[in-house]
């Protein structure tokens, strides 16, 4: 059943008309500021606990 519908798709896929071009994607990002020094097992502790309150 899988391959059949595999083999449709890939037909119907292949019979479109090329669309609009498409906007660019672009891929924003910035530098992230931890709250919780990963490295302190206490602290780290304390933040998990603060989100259950």
């Amino acid at each position: 059943m899988g391959a059949i519908v595999s083999e449709l798709l890939a037909e119907a896929l292949a019979r479109r008309r090329p669309s609009r071009a498409r906007p660019s994607f672009r891929w924003n990002s910035r530098a992230m500021k931890s709250l919780v020094d990963l490295a302190d097992k206490e602290a780290l502790y304390a933040a998990l606990d603060a989100d259950r309150r």
